[in-house]
């Protein structure tokens, strides 16, 4: 038999604190007051505030108290600010910076994280050997938070962490273990926590952390080891068949009696509660939760499921705190429908995509070639930005020709009669819902797409293919680029044709590009820095539409198209990047 700890304080637990403030919630709208401190008083003010900082407080509040201004870090220290009588400013204090505050003394800044009340919660043992033990009914497991809390309104607790010892099978809340109800009491000093078997195997140990929520900071215990009955026997589930999915949504009785409902992707995008999912047949007191990794079907459903479990509250309410990136597959994603902390009805989540047989070609067949400006103009040296969808309906009439200079194209090498005439007209479409259209100057998103990109990047520009080469000239006024020797050791530039020094593709034509000066905004924008010396560029431009389901390049190659800039043409004073010169 257990021999109890009587009177006893748990000593030399090592303290973790395991989480980061979120948030608090302290009324500081008179901290920025200047604060004359008197002169004896500064030095330490002063030591205190060091200690403090060394020791890696927090602080936790700061308020006006009567002559005096107290501020509290979370180790429950109180550092008292006399203030002068003069209307002096040695003392300051600075909130601007989001989440931090700066005590200023003297001169002297010492700044500080806007902190937790909480900065640790430790398993207090009542037992010698410090396991818990638990089999079919709720036990009590007792913490010690630092510093003491003394309300519990509005936490929450749940099982950060299960595993059992011997395998190392590992889960989260809900799976293995589950706290009721998510809360807890205090007793004294003690936050009681109840801790409830589920899906255990009877006779195994498993070591387990608690986390509490409270005003905002999320903080996990230290691990417990929990020892379960020899003769434990898990609570068959017992669903209840009369919580039935509203019709509209097409449900599907499985043979476990869960449901396989189907909802529309933009409604999932939308603000909703899923007990709508029910109509009136899921009890007015029903809870709802995102279904345990184990019991979410294989593939993303199970890779997500936090992101997933974090998007449905208690309540119903749902929102997805991330871009999904997938619908989850045929099989869907599984949520819970609980009546007194047991799971009375299961239903998978099955996600339609409204983007899912977009033409993502928009009628084109091909990739584009040609040359900006020809012999007539380019990019400037140095810093400047150029649009570049603009360019695209102002195209020359001669194929592979010099041109007149009148068109921002004059020299094409393909795509003249599809990615050059459709520009104007392109669109992308999802059944009767346009999604993209150009109009007139460049590809705009609909509403309806703006829809579907939450938390997405929506349409967007890149760099695909980076060529860099010395500009040449064809033309009879023997107007070359200036000679050089290359790093190579052969002549270049001059008369001596084109020559790549860079020649790359994918995500290192952007980083290259970008290394030699060169960048494109998500709108199309090209900009050039500092570092572009006039350089001929050969890019390769994609356009890509992102949303919460997925993403998807337009046109029908690996890019619109490879243009040329300042092939025959360069501005004054333009050259080489010193990388590809012999010196």
């Amino acid at each position: 038999m257990k021999k109890k700890l009587l009177n006893a304080l748990l000593c030399g637990v090592a303290i973790l604190s395991v989480s980061v403030l979120a948030s608090c919630k302290t009324d500081l709208s008179h901290v920025n007051s200047r604060l004359d401190a008197l002169e004896g008083y500064y030095a330490d003010v002063q030591a205190q505030l060091a200690s403090a900082l060394k020791e890696g407080n927090s602080v936790i509040s700061y308020e006006l108290s009567g002559s005096n201004y107290v501020i509290t870090l979370n180790n429950g220290q109180k550092i008292t600010i006399p203030l002068g009588e003069g209307g002096g400013s040695s003392v300051t204090v600075d909130t601007s910076t989001p989440g931090f505050v700066t005590i200023t003394v003297n001169g002297t800044p010492y700044t500080f994280a806007v902190g937790s009340a909480v900065a640790s919660l430790v398993y207090r043992p009542e037992f010698e050997d410090g396991i818990v033990e638990l089999g079919t009914a709720d036990v009590t497991v007792k913490f010690l938070a630092a510093p003491v809390v003394t309300d519990l309104t509005g936490a929450t607790f749940k099982v950060a962490d299960v595993y059992e010892i011997a395998a190392r099978t590992r889960a989260g809340d809900g799976a293995l273990m589950m706290v009721p109800n998510g809360a807890g009491t205090l007793e004294g000093e003690f936050i009681n926590v109840p801790l409830r078997a589920l899906e255990v195997t009877a006779g195994e140990s498993y070591s387990v952390s608690i986390q509490m929520s409270l005003n905002g900071t999320v903080i996990n215990s230290n691990y417990f080891t929990v020892k379960i009955d020899d003769n434990y026997q898990a609570k068959p589930e017992e669903l209840d068949e009369t919580i039935i999915p509203d019709a509209k949504y097409a449900p599907v009785k499985n043979e476990d009696k869960s449901y396989t409902i189907t909802v529309d992707g933009l409604d999932m995008l939308k603000a909703l509660n899923v007990k709508d999912f029910y109509g009136t047949t899921a009890p007015a007191t029903a809870t709802y939760k995102v279904a345990p990794a184990g019991k979410q079907p294989e593939g993303d459903a199970q890779a997500k499921q936090a992101m997933l479990a974090a998007s449905l509250a208690a309540d119903g309410t749902w929102e997805f705190t991330e871009r999904p990136g997938t619908t989850f597959g045929a099989a869907g994603f599984q949520i819970e429908v609980l009546v007194n902390d047991e799971v009375k009805a299961r239903t998978n989540i099955t996600i339609t995509d409204p983007l899912a047989n977009v033409d993502w070609t928009g009628g084109l067949s091909g990739s584009a070639e040609a040359e900006y400006g020809a012999r007539w103009g380019g990019l400037p040296l140095g810093v400047s930005t150029f649009d570049v969808q603009t360019t695209f309906s102002s195209v020359g009439t001669e194929e592979d020709g010099e041109g007149d200079g009148q068109n921002d194209w004059e020299i094409i090498h393909g795509g003249r009669d599809d990615f050059f005439a459709k520009w104007p007209t392109l669109m992308f479409m999802a059944g009767d819902d346009t999604v993209i259209s150009n109009n007139g100057e460049r590809l705009v998103t609909s509403e309806f797409a703006d829809a579907l990109a939450v938390k997405s990047r929506g349409l967007y520009w890149d760099i695909s293919g980076f060529c860099l080469r010395p500009p040449v000239d064809r033309g009879e006024d023997g107007n070359f680029f200036p000679a050089f020797i290359g790093i190579d050791g052969q002549p270049r530039g001059g008369e001596t044709g084109e020559w790549s020094a860079i020649d790359t593709w994918g995500a290192d034509a952007r980083d290259k590009a970008a290394q030699y000066g060169i960048t494109i905004t998500p709108a199309g924008i090209l900009t050039m820095t500092d570092v572009y010396s006039g350089y001929c560029a050969r890019l390769g431009f994609e356009a890509n539409f992102e949303w919460a389901y997925g993403s998807h390049r337009l046109g029908a190659g690996d890019r619109f198209g490879l243009f040329f800039y300042n092939r025959r043409w360069w501005p004054a004073g333009g050259y080489m990047p010193a990388d590809f010169v012999q010196q």
